[in-house]
C-alpha cells in the first residue's frame, strides 16, 4: 500500500510448515533499502515502510529452512512458511495461565541431555515454535510473574512435530 508521499508498507507474515507464527525471523528487503529489514513480532509478522519500489524477500530464523527471492502481493503482504531443517523437528508448545486465556512473550526452553538449550518466543495465540535436532528433550516454559512450569519430556522425530502444553501458576503478589 503506497502512502501519499510514495512510501509503501510491506507487511511479512512468517510461519511454521503447521502454521503456527514464528517468533524472531529475521526478514531483509533486496535490493536493500533504509528501514528494510526487521525481526517478526509475536503474531509472526513484520511490518516495513520503505521507499517505493519493487522488492523481493528474504527470511531466515535459527533451525529452519530460510527462503529467498519471495515476491510482495498487491496488498504488500508476503507469507512465508519455513519448514525446519533437515535432520530437525519442531516442538510446539502452549502456555497458558492456570486461570484461562493464553499467554504471549512466555519463555520456551528445550534442553537436549547434552548439548545447548534451544528457546521460543509464545506469539499471541500463546504457541512457541522451536526447531530443533531431533531427540529427547526437557521442556519448560517462563514468564515474568508467573511460576516456572515441571519439566515435560519430548521426543522429537526427524521431520515430524511434538505438541506440549503448560499452565503456568501467576506468583502471589
Amino acid at each position: 500500500m503506497q502512502d501519499p508521499i510514495g512510501n509503501i508498507s510491506i507487511k511479512v507474515i512468517v510461519t511454521d510448515s503447521a502454521g503456527v507464527a514464528l517468533v524472531g525471523a529475521s526478514v531483509s528487503l533486496s535490493p536493500t533499502v533504509v528501514g528494510g529489514s526487521g525481526v517478526t513480532d509475536k503474531e509472526g509478522k513484520c511490518n516495513m515502510i520503505v521507499v517505493s519500489n519493487t522488492y523481493t524477500v528474504n527470511v531466515s530464523m535459527p533451525g529452519f529452512v530460510s527462503q529467498s527471492g519471495l515476491p510482495v502481493n498487491s496488498n504488500g503482504e508476503v507469507p512465508c512458511s519455513l519448514s525446519p531443517n533437515s535432520g530437525n523437528g519442531v516442538i510446539n508448545a502452549t502456555v497458558s495461565a492456570s486461570t484461562g486465556g493464553v499467554i504471549a512473550g512466555a519463555t520456551v526452553t528445550a534442553t537436549p541431555s547434552s548439548g545447548t538449550a534451544n528457546t521460543g518466543t509464545t506469539n499471541t495465540n500463546g504457541i512457541a515454535a522451536i526447531s530443533v535436532v531431533a531427540g529427547s528433550y526437557g521442556v519448560v516454559a517462563s514468564m515474568t510473574g508467573f511460576t516456572n512450569s515441571a519439566s515435560q519430556t519430548a521426543l522429537v522425530p526427524s521431520g515430524g512435530s511434538v505438541s506440549l502444553s503448560f499452565s503456568l501458576v501467576a506468583k502471589p503478589n
